[in-house]
């Protein structure tokens, strides 16, 4: 199996564990899945990334980036009760 495989292969079990575990949390939030998802695919490629680079990732990290930006922005604004 070639690196970028095992890399997408450990990017899919991740995701899979993840969002089995915050469905057996009882979590319902969309942007709270969101923002995990993002963090797991920065953590799982992080390291040197073989598929990152074999697929020309790096729009597709900076859209990912403000995604999670926006993500958190929007938890934060919920806490501090700017928005409901």
């Amino acid at each position: 199996m070639r690196r970028y495989e095992k890399e997408l292969l450990a990017l899919a079990l991740t995701n899979t564990v993840l969002n089995s575990a915050l469905v057996l949390a009882g979590v319902r939030d969309v942007v709270f899945y969101v923002a995990v998802a993002v963090l797991e695919y920065f953590l799982v490629t992080s390291s040197g990334s073989e598929m990152r680079e074999r697929a020309e990732m790096r729009y597709a990290d900076t859209i990912l980036a403000a995604v999670f930006s926006l993500a958190i922005a929007y938890k934060v604004a919920q806490v501090l009760g700017v928005i409901t």
